[in-house]
């Protein structure tokens, strides 16, 4: 009987050991998927904020070859949207590099 205790209490103790393995396994598996999901949220954030002042400058820069396009026709001239958009690309580099320049 002592030894069928003693492989009771062995067993007992190989099981025991065996949950709490497992639990730590399930904890830190938990931790990580947390971890994970943290993560992906934020580069979501930052991928729909990106995307929010993206549309916004394409807006910006719709309105204004708008107006531009509108002053054309006031003024009488023709309206070439690729020589527009070219003299703005010009002007918004000037610019970026007139930021630069203030900021050294």
């Amino acid at each position: 009987e002592s030894q069928l205790a003693l492989v009771k209490d062995n067993c007992s103790s190989l099981i025991r050991f065996m949950k709490e393995d497992l639990s730590h396994m399930v904890d830190d598996r938990t931790r990580r998927e947390i971890e994970l999901m943290n993560g992906l949220a934020k580069v979501d954030h930052e991928h729909r904020v990106l995307q929010d002042k993206m549309e916004s400058k394409i807006n910006e820069k719709e309105e204004l070859l708008e107006s531009v396009r509108e002053e054309y026709e006031e003024l009488g001239l023709v309206y070439d949207e690729e020589e527009v958009k070219a003299a703005l690309e010009v002007k918004y580099l000037l610019e970026q590099m007139e930021k630069i320049e203030t900021e050294k």
